[in-house]
């Protein structure tokens, strides 16, 4: 009898530290590819330029949580700023371009994660960005644009949006005059869903034997 109220006690504290391990986590419903390292597209307010690619969200999930582009500071300025200003925005497909009239914006959820890579485009350091936004949900098989655009004071060096090796479809710019002009790149970014904790396998072990152990207990270590 008192080895089976051990064996509870050593159940008991398995099922505990089990429970410790599952978290939630991001997965990617759409992946338009990362850097090319070869050009970048400008999307920065201070030059009065937009950039922006199309997607369409499938199978994997069509609930948007996180964000995730790449880019480079060039031209314009003297250095990288010091943080950032984002502006992400959903528009809805008009004839193969953003609908400007019809559009969904992503609130950004605090500040913008920028992290330095290592990499380069034509000697311009190569930054990995990365945002929560305001869980949006996009019904599957529609095209919709991702716009992403920075606004960096004049003093500093704008942004532009690395381009990626991704085949499918054609991003554009908005310039000046608000027209659409089609470029014939993509550019790097992917997005994702943060998925409920999911029980590994271990933890369900652990939860059946603990269950087990418990059931021992009270049959025989009463």
């Amino acid at each position: 009898m008192t080895s089976g109220k051990k064996i509870v006690t050593v159940a008991v504290g398995l099922l505990l530290t089990g429970a410790t391990i599952s978290q939630s986590h991001a997965i990617t419903i759409f992946d338009n590819g990362s850097p090319d390292l070869i050009n970048a597209v400008g999307s920065d307010f201070n030059r009065t330029r937009e950039a922006a690619d199309d997607f369409s969200l499938g199978a994997l999930g069509t609930t948007i949580t996180d964000v995730h582009w790449w880019g480079v500071y060039d031209f314009g300025g003297s250095d990288v700023p010091a943080s950032d200003d984002f502006t992400i925005t959903i528009y809805d497909d008009a004839l193969g371009a953003p609908d400007s009239v019809s559009f969904r914006t992503a609130s950004l959820i605090g500040s913008v994660d920028r992290l330095l890579t290592g990499d380069s485009i034509v000697g311009f350091d190569v930054y990995e960005f990365q945002a929560d936004i305001v869980p949006i949900t996009l019904p599957a098989g529609v095209t919709f644009w991702l716009s992403i655009v920075n606004d960096t004071p004049t003093t500093v060096s704008d942004f532009a949006w690395a381009t990626s090796a991704a085949g499918g479809g054609n991003s554009v710019q908005k310039r000046e005059a608000g027209v659409w002009v089609p470029i014939d790149v993509e550019l790097a970014f992917n997005l994702t869903a943060t998925t409920a904790p999911v029980p590994e396998p271990t933890s369900l072990f652990l939860f059946v034997l603990g269950l087990a152990g418990l059931a021992a207990y009270r049959r025989f270590g009463a």
